[in-house]
């Protein structure tokens, strides 16, 4: 009987809520390929921010591979496009920007240089602190990668992303001028595969060491993969998600929440460890030092530069015996089906959740093979075999 009131009290906030002329607006800006924030703007019978009217969740667009700059011009002009038709909005007074991967370097560059007052809170899900730092991660395994290395990866990356600039702004360098009190809610698993959870862990230590009032790092041991690492239908994220709802009501008056989503956010801002800090630190000389060189790289033609680099990697790799990741693809279509198949059989609420709403949650089973092949399997092949079993 008590369940069943607190079930009924819950319906009946929410549908007051929903009958409200909501304030509050949530831009989704996610990484390449449109991943990120999956949960969000589904209208399967679960998803995140629930208390937040769907038709005010409003998803940016983002350049793709061969097209995306890692957050810079091209990456924040999509973005803009949705937001500033919001800033100009007299129906909306809040603004929350949801960024994943790539999308979190686009968040943090447009809340430092546009300072729009409606802009209320950032939502980081996977931080990428720079470009360069993200590359030789990818590739390397870490961003502590030789010096040699962090370089000549950064420019070799153009052949692959010919308008990305690894002398310009990134969010290391810009982080300086957002808002302190603007609240910067941390999410970032520590078996990342593309970004490294140590980004996170020093972009959350220099805010707080600089005396930025309102930023947090929400941990859980059972964050896991890249993207969309709050999911709804697991229980064991529960807590997260109040976690993020607290914050936010925080912060954020007029988005209401219920009772039960209330909760201690005390382990929300952890204590921070020097080795944060020098990590910060390392990237951070390893920035000032490719923007210091950056025309001697750029006076040869890309093409020459990959040529060298690539040459720079073949020696490396014969005469060193350097570990390198990611440079090939791997798995058959056999061995990649069985993944998938797996996958499918461990999540049959996401999959039921897909049945019912197949656009939203497709980068979900997308982002389990990217983890699970650590980013090295045919993208394509991926698609395809996802597609073929989950619409069977």
């Amino acid at each position: 009987m008590i369940s069943y009131l607190i079930s009924l009290s819950s319906l009946l906030f929410f549908a007051s809520l929903s009958s409200m002329d909501h304030k509050v607006h949530m831009v989704i800006i996610p990484g390449q390929n449109g991943l990120g924030g999956d949960y969000i703007d589904t209208s399967s019978e679960k998803r995140l921010f629930d208390n937040i009217p769907l038709n005010n969740i409003h998803r940016a667009s983002t350049p793709g591979f061969l097209k995306a700059d890692f957050g810079h011009s091209r990456c924040m002009a999509d973005a803009n496009e949705t937001i500033n038709p919001l800033t100009k909005d007299d129906n909306c007074e809040s603004i929350i920007l949801h960024g994943s991967s790539q999308g979190t370097a686009t968040t943090c560059l447009i809340a430092a240089l546009k300072n729009n007052d409606k802009i209320k809170a950032l939502i980081l899900e996977s931080v990428m602190l720079s470009g360069n730092s993200t590359i030789a991660h990818t590739l390397c395994g870490t961003p502590q990668c030789s010096s040699i290395k962090y370089y000549t990866l950064a420019y070799l990356a153009k052949l692959a992303y010919p308008f990305y600039n690894p002398a310009g702004k990134h969010v290391i360098d810009t982080c300086d001028t957002i808002d302190d009190n603007l609240p910067i809610i941390i999410m970032h698993a520590p078996d990342d595969f593309q970004i490294s959870c140590q980004d996170g862990l020093a972009f959350y230590a220099h805010l707080k060491n600089k005396g930025h009032k309102n930023v947090y790092f929400i941990e859980n041991n059972n964050l896991s993969g890249h993207v969309n690492l709050v999911d709804p239908y697991d229980t064991s994220h529960s807590k997260t998600q109040n976690q993020l709802y607290t914050i936010l009501n925080k912060h954020i008056s007029d988005l209401e929440i219920s009772d039960t989503q209330r909760v201690s956010i005390a382990h929300t801002q952890p204590q921070v460890d020097q080795k944060w800090i020098d990590h910060f630190n390392l990237i951070k000389q390893r920035e000032d030092t490719i923007k210091k060189y950056n025309p001697l790289f750029l006076a040869m033609p890309t093409v020459v530069v990959g040529a060298v680099a690539s040459a720079f990697i073949w020696l490396a790799k014969s005469l060193l015996a350097l570990p390198f990741k990611g440079l090939k693809q791997i798995g058959s279509t056999e061995d990649l089906e069985a993944m998938v198949l797996d996958i499918i059989a461990k999540n049959p609420s996401q999959v039921e959740a897909y049945r019912g709403d197949k656009d939203k949650l497709f980068g979900f089973f997308v982002g389990q093979m990217m983890q699970r092949t650590q980013g090295k399997g045919n993208p394509q092949l991926i698609n395809e075999l996802i597609k073929k079993h989950l619409n069977a």
